[in-house]
């Protein structure tokens, strides 16, 4: 039909075949209810159905990708989640911006956008940007081909829950490159606002995960924050980086001032948390940890540090170590 772009929705590519189905060859016989479609009744007890075999579907996938790229045209995932990796993803939402429409048409910068997915996903409001220099092998993971260029830019945009106006923020990344790299990671204003933020320039070594934390108090309202890496040095030109864990949080004294620890229960945070407050949750449950040193509360704050992205975080110290 001559389109140069095609862009998938509502792809999930998962499937779970229960141990207790029974299966002759390719068939498949329900025994319980269907764990993989919008109504447990879809293929329930007593429907037979064959084997999807999706690392056939995949095999398809990558020779229709293929394809479709040797004559200059490209197929994006724009799927919510979901577990297609073959195609390059996009954020949903952003499909229906003006400023991408433009975009599409190759008008504006030279940037593309993914929605994040996975381990890194959650449901914290959040989605990348990157520059050409960069081409997304799996979720967390980024080949990076070096240039004199003075932005290289991966950028992480993520909507606070709170207004930033007074409020010290801390953003925290885990990252790890396959080569001797030097770069510039800042944490600060997303979007049109007056800019105000914080950097710091890291040497990273390869093969060595390193986490990087940095603070600001935002003296002006933002809609959105952003933790933005630039590689300024890159040994051999050539590198693959890995980014295992990102996030913002707000800072402990921030919180501190905003809700009364004093009389801080158990129900407050867990409101929090269930409302998808999770970062603000997250340093309430520590807040309660610390005061009554229950178990209970920092098994709550990790599974709010998880929520947000900070999947780098799994033991009582790693938590701790957020807000020392």
């Amino acid at each position: 039909m001559g389109f140069t772009e095609v862009y998938l929705i509502g792809m999930d590519f998962s499937y779970v075949i229960p141990k207790e189905h029974k299966r002759e060859g390719d068939l498949i016989t329900s025994t319980t209810d269907d764990p993989n479609h919008f109504h447990k009744d879809y293929f329930g007890k007593g429907k037979t159905w064959k084997d999807p075999k999706l690392e056939r579907v995949a095999l398809n996938y990558r020779q229709a990708k293929l394809a479709y790229e040797a004559v200059g045209r490209k197929v994006y995932n724009a799927t919510i989640g979901g577990e297609l990796e073959i195609f390059q993803r996009v954020d949903y939402n952003s499909l229906f911006t003006q400023e991408n429409a433009c975009k599409r048409k190759g008008v504006g910068p030279a940037t593309k956008s993914v929605v994040a997915t996975g381990e890194l996903a959650r449901k914290f409001s959040s989605h990348v940007d990157f520059m050409e220099y960069y081409v997304r092998l799996a979720q967390d993971r980024w080949a990076y081909t070096h240039s004199d260029a003075n932005q290289k830019l991966w950028i992480a945009h993520i909507t606070p829950e709170t207004p930033t106006k007074g409020i010290k923020f801390v953003g925290i990344m885990e990252l790890t490159s396959s080569c001797d790299m030097t770069v510039d990671v800042t944490l600060g204003r997303s979007g049109n606002s007056p800019y105000e933020g914080a950097s710091k320039v890291i040497k990273l070594a390869a093969g060595e995960k390193q986490k990087i934390e940095l603070s600001k108090t935002f003296e002006q309202e933002h809609t959105r924050l952003k933790l933005q890496l630039n590689v300024k040095d890159c040994d051999g030109n050539q590198g693959e980086i890995t980014f295992s864990s990102y996030g913002i949080i707000e800072a402990m004294e921030s919180l501190k001032r905003r809700h009364d620890m004093e009389q801080l229960r158990i129900k407050d945070a867990n409101k929090l948390y269930r409302d998808e407050k999770y970062a603000t949750s997250l340093g309430l449950f520590v807040a309660l940890f610390k005061k009554y040193g229950l178990q209970m509360y920092m098994d709550n704050a990790l599974r709010a540090a998880n929520k947000i992205g900070l999947s780098h975080c799994r033991t009582n110290q790693d938590v701790l170590d957020l807000f020392k």
